[in-house]
């Protein structure tokens, strides 16, 4: 089996630049970096289309496939991530990544991105990110109270798997309400997942 989630945009050019270089690129040649970035953009949407076909034909769970995570998505799906963009503020993930994130999220039936702690400065962005349908958010209940309202902003427009305890299950789900919300909470035991 293959891995079904990606690395973004930002992410893969990171790793093939370096995560400063990417950032000090579009100030040194904006024009190479944006073409460089778009270029990315088109290898991913290429490659997660080959893995929809490839991989996700041979998983075939219901006619989706799973994540790495465990997540199910349907067929014809994405799965990414932005981590670099931790690194930036919003107007510089606004003015070189969403545009080509857009391209990506927008080539797929549904396309969830994952959010790490380190990156909640960029939920009200994402969200706002054409073609994200699912965004995945770490521990609510310890979120800074501007981030909570960008995700208040953004409930009924985009779906949330939020992981959680089991202690602060009922006041996450007072916050968000259960419309669009899945909860992923760790239990130490078979017994207690029950």
């Amino acid at each position: 089996m293959g891995e079904y989630e990606i690395e973004g945009v930002s992410d893969t050019l990171a790793a093939l630049c370096g995560a400063e270089n990417i950032l000090t690129d579009f100030y040194e040649d904006p024009l190479a970096a944006d073409t460089l970035t778009g270029r990315v953009t088109d290898i991913l949407i290429e490659f997660v289309k080959w893995n929809n076909k490839e991989i996700g034909g041979r998983q075939n769970l219901l006619s989706g496939m799973t994540t790495g995570y465990g997540i199910w998505m349907p067929r014809d799906s994405c799965v990414t991530a932005e981590d670099c963009t931790v690194m930036c503020g919003n107007i510089y993930y606004q003015n070189h990544f969403k545009a080509h994130t857009q391209k990506l999220a927008q080539s797929f039936n549904k396309t969830l991105i994952e959010v790490h702690m380190e990156g909640n400065h960029q939920i009200k962005e994402f969200g706002n990110t054409y073609g994200i349908s699912m965004m995945t958010i770490e521990n609510l209940s310890d979120m800074d109270s501007e981030y909570r309202n960008d995700i208040k902003t953004l409930l009924g427009k985009r779906n949330f798997l939020i992981n959680t305890h089991p202690d602060h299950m009922e006041k996450v789900l007072e916050f968000t309400g259960i419309k669009g919300i899945m909860l992923a909470i760790d239990a130490p035991s078979a017994q207690e997942a029950n």
